[in-house]
């Protein structure tokens, strides 16, 4: 409605948009907490990207806090004749030591409780206190076995309806009957 965004940002991959976004001084980015990380090895512009912080998502005044939750789980299979040796896997990837490692060089956020309270960690990343609250209104990615799969068919109509080849309408119709069909319907 105000051409707040330009019609290329329809085209782009997220490190795409990232560095559009740098070149062409945006106002702001919704991406993964690890977007500063996809980019430090060969930044764009590392005066602006200096500048850059993060920052919860907004929210209507009658509306609520949200942040979005993705990740992996981890399971030890009941078949597994190696049980305590994945579960000793597990406890290591759960120390405070390799959520630091998670956090230092992928921008994960910590999965421990006790790291967003650590002293330590506290001054060492200051920027954690802004987490932990984002932490109690976050919601995770839908758990589904087809998450993939109807994430893409539902990127495809959503960006037909941004370019507005189609209308906002049709690509909820669209995408719904192609969700319950299993299947991507070319219109």
């Amino acid at each position: 409605k105000y051409n707040l965004s330009p019609p290329v940002v329809t085209s782009f991959t997220e490190p795409g948009s990232y560095a559009y976004f740098i070149k062409n001084d945006g106002l702001f980015l919704r991406g993964w907490t690890s977007y500063d990380k996809d980019f430090a090895e060969s930044p764009y512009n590392v005066k602006k990207q200096n500048e850059l912080r993060k920052a919860p998502l907004p929210y209507f005044k009658d509306g609520r806090p949200a942040s979005i939750l993705g990740g992996w789980d981890v399971m030890v299979s009941k078949f597994s004749d190696k049980k305590k040796e994945a579960v000793d896997f597990i406890k290591f990837l759960i120390s405070n030591s390799s959520q630091e490692t998670f956090y230092k060089q992928s921008a994960f956020y910590p999965i421990v409780k006790d790291f967003y309270n650590n002293p330590v960690y506290l001054k060492k990343y200051p920027e954690i206190k802004m987490i932990k609250p984002l932490l109690k209104t976050a919601v995770r990615r839908p758990d589904h076995a087809e998450y993939t799969k109807y994430s893409k068919i539902m990127s495809y109509y959503f960006n037909k309806a941004l370019k507005k080849e189609i209308s906002v309408n049709s690509a909820l119709i669209n995408c719904t009957k192609a969700i319950q069909l299993d299947k991507l319907i070319l219109r």
